[in-house]
């Protein structure tokens, strides 16, 4: 592509590949679940997966509507990756990281992205109200029964000023690993059941409709260019990317 190099350091940064800190495997899953493609396809060169990364995924969006913030929660931090992609792109707030999985807390306690872990459900969190400036629950809604995922959303507007979830858009299935009971997908949720509560909802990654199609590599240029269309419609996107604040309820 003449006129247009992308340093090591630029893919680096953005796409967050670092064999040492986030893998490119663990990236690739990341970016293969979002849009539902297979991973060989991801894989076959480190310029593609910057492209899926960079163009699709919500770690740009999360790293500016988190800036400023003092103290965040990330509530179903997982293995960590969200979080390690935000560090590498600059962020130096201090983060309280939460799960119910206690295994994951030992392996990002280790990696030192989080200030302090907290073993805790998202529908009960120990935390008293506003304590945090900024929240995050990325992809974790759909874990949990309708019931419990809104008695989490209740949980999470009142310890937070900021709150950002993620979700697949509608239902759909998980790969479930029998060492993590908490993986499976309980639920399915829709821009409207987020917009009732008051958040702004856009979309991300893969067209809806062809999510896991064996076509789908046919479509990655029509798909990138009407990115920035998909965050307009998000009942047509793979994702949703929500965000409420308190001052919008005033």
């Amino acid at each position: 592509m003449r006129g247009w190099r992308v340093s090591r350091g630029l893919m680096n940064r953005l796409s967050c590949i670092d064999a040492g800190e986030v893998g490119t495997l663990s990236l690739g899953q990341e970016v293969g679940s979002q849009w539902g493609i297979p991973l060989s396809f991801v894989f076959r060169s480190r310029f593609v997966l910057f492209l899926f990364s960079f163009l699709s995924s919500h770690y740009m969006m999360t790293y500016k509507q988190l800036a400023g913030s003092r103290l965040i929660l990330d509530v179903g931090c997982g293995s960590g990756l969200p979080m390690r992609c935000l560090r590498r792109l600059g962020l130096v707030s201090r983060v309280v990281g939460v799960d119910v999985f206690v295994s994951y807390l030992h392996n990002v306690k280790r990696l030192g992205i989080y200030s302090n872990c907290v073993v805790a459900s998202a529908e009960f969190l120990p935390f008293r109200e506003r304590s945090f400036d900024s929240l995050i629950c990325l992809q974790v809604i759909e874990h949990l029964d309708r019931r419990g995922g809104f008695a989490a959303l209740r949980e999470l507007s009142r310890v937070a000023d900021k709150v950002i979830v993620t979700a697949p858009v509608g239902s759909v299935e998980a790969d479930v690993d029998q060492w993590n009971p908490f993986q499976r997908h309980r639920s399915g949720w829709y821009p409207e059941d987020l917009r009732r509560l008051g958040y702004d909802v856009r979309g991300f990654g893969w067209f809806r409709i062809l999510r896991l199609s064996r076509l789908a590599p046919l479509f990655v240029m029509f798909n990138l260019v009407l990115a920035l269309a998909l965050r307009q419609a998000p009942r047509l996107a793979y994702h949703m990317y929500a965000v409420k604040t308190h001052q919008l309820l005033r």
